[in-house]
């Protein structure tokens, strides 16, 4: 489970190359059909889905977010949670 970790990493200036270690560590020790949870307050589902499914992970669901937020006019959800699946 990610709750900050790849929030923190992604503003670094060296962003992709974080990416697809990091990626490759999730892919590295979670077993077949296991899950990658992922928590993160920067990036939307479709963001997370574009950084991270792979053909070792793919993507099973959304975690539907607690708390939404409204400003000028507009309305969002205050973090976003996806559900990765492990492919063997």
């Amino acid at each position: 489970m990610d709750k900050g970790t790849w929030d923190a990493m992604s503003l670094s200036s060296e962003k992709e190359d974080r990416l697809k270690r990091y990626r490759n560590c999730v892919i590295n020790i979670t077993r077949a059909n296991g899950l990658f949870i992922i928590f993160s307050c920067n990036f939307t589902r479709e963001e997370l889905r574009k950084q991270f499914e792979c053909k070792e992970l793919v993507f099973e669901t959304e975690i539907a977010s607690a708390n939404s937020i409204t400003f000028g006019g507009k309305s969002g959800v205050t973090s976003t949670g996806a559900v990765f699946r492990r492919v063997s």
